[in-house]
């Protein structure tokens, strides 16, 4: 079942703020973790996308799924500012499918 802006077992939280600490931490755990090139970065639950920017000059190819459409309108907003139209896609799910 759905409330009109999801499944009911999903949480929509608070988006990050670019500068917050946790997505410095986040990043540096996972570059390391990261295959050393021509990877696809998935990030599911990428609210306005602060943490997915971070990850702009690691992947060639960055996917960001987040339920709210107006998050990724943010995104994209951000994206295009940025110059990383062509690498950074925006997908509006609940992850399901």
């Amino acid at each position: 079942m759905s409330n009109g802006s999801g499944p009911l077992h999903i949480a929509a939280g608070k988006p990050a703020e670019r500068d917050d600490f946790i997505l410095i931490r986040r990043r540096r755990l996972v570059r390391d973790l990261a295959p050393p090139t021509g990877a696809v970065m998935l990030d599911l639950g990428c609210g306005n996308g602060a943490q997915t920017m971070l990850f702009g000059d690691d992947f060639p190819r960055i996917i960001g799924v987040d339920l709210g459409i107006h998050h990724l309108q943010e995104m994209m907003r951000e994206v295009e500012r940025r110059g990383l139209a062509g690498r950074m896609l925006p997908v509006c799910s609940d992850g399901s499918h």
